[in-house]
């Protein structure tokens, strides 16, 4: 779920949350609570619904195939055939019923998102969500809202008391870390102290990168072109995190977890996307005049003057356009295993950066913070080389008042959430365009956020205290035992797999860890204490504060240099509604925040969940066979152990996927198929396995949860497609939307893009025939 597009580890949530403003570029907002089953392992799967469809795409090109269709939905959707035609028609007479408080609720939550006027058969979708469509009003401060953003703010609801409390101990006792939750989030609403500090924090910023030419301010100090060196610059802005030009951090080596590594990839646009700087992208004139109308006024804010801003901002603007035009697209960053260069920095240094940066002297420079020696021999992982030997010429062809704008652009942008509110005015001028928000959150529900980036584990504790049960840990250890004995069992059942691979997949099936709740080491004071000892904050001043925070990110990041990665480490705070698996160490990771109803509830039928949350652990587990997760062994490290015949056969299967939704359109724009594979494979994946070990479930009990919901005429099976239905009825905004193609993320109701837009009618036009079957003897 979280954008680790090259599968790189960040370290602390910190810089993991930096990671997050840049990329996403929520520049008010850290979307610390952004949901995205894996929001950067588009991993894919191990099953066999598609396999007819997909073995006749070997023999027939693509015009061919669009006859096989309807049946790969049938065999895709198979297992709901019977739910659609014998329970949607007919409910469950022979069922008990539940009254308890809890299936009251349950039934008032489950019948309040239906809409049971629709037709399944005609729209799933808008049968499970019409009416939550029709009566949840869209928040005007989000892109997207839904099940998770709803838990989400009744998360923030909760750490809004705890904040107002005033309670700082923690279990009666003094801690610091608690202290400094609370420091910092009073120092984030202090509004007035923030408007007294002005522009001043930021100018002195501009100052310490070199200066720029778009303001003259004395605390800006002066652009002087024969002292400028973009080396100097650039090193600078790096040790705060700041992306300008390309990113560079340490993680986990992908072929030998066991140990971090040097990683270099590109980075330095302000649009989310490289397409988006594109004539031919739908709404580029639009973006182009909102960038350039959002950086105008913080040019403006900051005190530049009118004389030479257009055209200066103008030149930032073609700058970025051409850094777009040389990085690589994401169809060419999917593979994991192709974009895995391994090499010395002397080697990185002379193959591709050319000299236009003295490659040790920046990397002395940024070490030298924490006291370390990086020599020339040590190897790094470049995964983008294509486009850092793009860059040398890009850089030769641009004068230094242009490159000093951009790298004090690219750091001052990523700050204008700690200034003060005309600032949020001007954010607005680009998100309203490039995403459609029409207005940020509330202060406080924006300082929250911000307090989650900064001391997430801190704040996760003080949640877990009265917030989280324990035993729904249990519970759902429980639910997801059950769906990896499905994955494992229905492995026996994929034809094209020889004996060899699909011997090694129940391994690494088996071998998959569960992380639940939160670290262990959060309940102990000491121990939480002492995981933000060295971060300082800077009482009564915001923007400093955060400059720290950047500054404590990357030293605690660049000291895992040389020591063995913690497995047990999460990459995620607890307060999260998010999950994640993580191919470079095989494990699930599934925060408390995610852990509440209605996307887990221990009160609701079995069916409910098996449906709701049991296909988002489907999903999880899916993505470790995928066209990433498979590349990596059951410790967790890039390994082949595919034979060449199963590779071969998967590569079918994973064209056919990508051939069959980049066939949908969503308001008229094709989906990318290619990269969305993996999230559009574990969607079908997770929802077989959810179903397949719902079923083994309920034989097993011997139909023990078969009850119904007061004034819900719906079987346990049919419940369980509602659950996972109703896990997608959400709002979007038309940009959000456009992006979401443009990025790979998971799109709009699953269910409508697995079997709405699947040709859903031609499936029910076989309603007769297996209405006929079902009822023989």
């Amino acid at each position: 779920m979280s954008e680790k597009t090259q599968l790189k580890n960040t370290i602390s949530e910190s810089e993991r949350n930096n990671d997050i403003e840049r990329k996403a570029r929520n520049r008010m907002v850290s979307e610390g609570y952004k949901y995205s089953v894996l929001k950067d392992k588009e991993n894919g799967v191990l099953i066999d619904p598609l396999e007819e469809r997909c073995e006749e795409a070997e023999r027939k090109r693509w015009q061919k195939i669009k006859a096989l269709l309807a049946l790969a939905v049938i065999l895709i959707a198979g297992l709901v055939i019977v739910v659609l035609v014998q329970h949607f028609r007919g409910g469950c007479p022979n069922c008990g019923q539940c009254t308890t408080q809890e299936c009251v609720m349950g039934a008032a939550y489950i019948l309040n998102k239906m809409d049971a006027s629709v037709d399944p058969c005609t729209d799933f979708y808008l049968f499970s969500c019409g009416n939550w469509i029709k009566k949840t009003p869209f928040p005007p401060s989000k892109t997207k809202y839904g099940s998770f953003g709803i838990i989400a703010d009744e998360i923030l609801d909760i750490m809004h008391k705890i904040m107002n409390s005033g309670e700082v101990l923690y279990k009666g006792e003094n801690s610091s870390a608690i202290h400094k939750t609370f420091q910092y989030y009073a120092m984030c609403m202090n509004e007035v102290q923030i408007q007294k500090d002005g522009v001043i924090p930021a100018l002195k910023l501009i100052k310490s990168l070199g200066s720029w030419t778009l303001t003259s301010d004395p605390n800006s100090g002066q652009f002087d072109p024969s002292v400028w060196t973009v080396q100097n610059a650039l090193t600078q802005a790096h040790k705060q995190q700041f992306s300008a030009l390309f990113d560079m951090s340490v993680g986990t080596d992908e072929k030998n977890n066991s140990k971090y590594i040097i990683k270099f990839e590109q980075a330095g646009l302000t649009l989310n996307d490289r397409k988006e700087y594109f004539s031919d992208h739908s709404n580029y004139k639009a973006l182009k005049e909102a960038f350039l109308e959002f950086a105008k006024e913080i040019v403006r804010l900051l005190g530049g003057e009118e004389a030479g801003r257009k055209d200066k901002v103008a030149s930032l603007y073609d700058f970025e356009q051409k850094l777009a035009n040389i990085h690589m697209s994401k169809e060419s960053l999917i593979d994991p295993v192709k974009n895995y260069h391994n090499m010395t920095l002397q080697e990185f240094q002379s193959t591709f950066l050319g000299d236009w940066l003295d490659l040790k002297a920046y990397v002395t420079a940024l070490f030298s913070d924490v006291s370390m020696t990086v020599p020339m021999d040590t190897v790094v992982i470049v995964y983008t080389p294509d486009y850092f030997k793009k860059l040398q010429q890009v850089i030769k062809d641009t004068n230094k008042e242009t490159l000093a704008n951009y790298v004090v652009w690219q750091s001052v942008q990523q700050m204008i959430g700690y200034l003060g509110k005309e600032f949020e005015t001007a954010a607005l001028i680009l998100d309203k365009v490039e995403t459609g928000v029409k207005e940020y959150p509330t202060r406080w529900k924006r300082c929250l956020t911000k307090d989650t980036a900064t001391l997430g584990f801190a704040l996760g504790a003080m949640y877990i205290q009265d917030n989280f049960a324990n035993s729904s840990k249990k519970e759902v250890k429980e639910l997801l035992e059950e769906i990896r004995a499905a994955f494992i069992s229905n492995l026996d059942d994929i034809s094209w797999m020889d004996a060899s691979t699909r011997d090694y997949a129940k391994v690494k099936a088996a071998a998959v860890t569960k992380m639940l709740g939160y670290p262990d080491y959060i309940a102990d004071r000491k121990k939480l204490d002492q995981h933000y000892e060295n971060l300082t904050l800077v009482p009564g001043k915001f923007f400093e504060t955060r400059l720290s925070v950047l500054v404590y990110g990357r030293q605690k990041n660049l000291r895992h240099l040389g020591t063995q990665p913690d497995r047990a480490e999460w990459l995620m705070v607890p307060e999260e509604v998010n999950g994640y698996y993580s191919p470079d160490f095989n494990h699930i990771v599934f925060p408390a925040g995610i852990l509440r109803p209605p996307l887990y509830n221990p009160t609701s039928p079995k069916s409910f969940n098996f449906g709701s949350f049991g296909t988002i652990c489907g999903h999880e587990l899916t993505h470790g066979f995928d066209n990433k997760g498979r590349n990596f062994d059951k410790s967790g490290n890039m390994a082949s152990w595919w034979t060449e015949s199963s590779t071969a056969q998967f590569t079918n299967y994973k064209q056919c996927f990508i051939d069959y939704y980049s066939n949908f359109t969503v308001d008229g724009t094709h989906l990318n198929g290619e990269t969305t594979q993996g999230e559009n494979i574990a969607d079908n994946g997770g929802m077989k396995m959810a179903y397949l070990a719902w079923k083994k479930w309920e034989s097993k009990n011997h139909g023990r949860d078969s009850f119904t919901l007061p004034g819900v005429a719906y079987t346990p099976d049919q419940l369980f497609f509602i659950g996972m239905a109703q896990l997608w009825c959400s709002h979007y905004t038309p940009e959000y939307m456009q992006q979401s193609i443009l990025r790979d993320v998971a799109l709009h109701s699953k269910v409508q893009s697995t079997w709405h837009h699947a040709k859903l009618k031609v499936l029910c036009q076989g309603i007769s025939m297996s209405k006929r079957i079902s009822d023989e003897p």
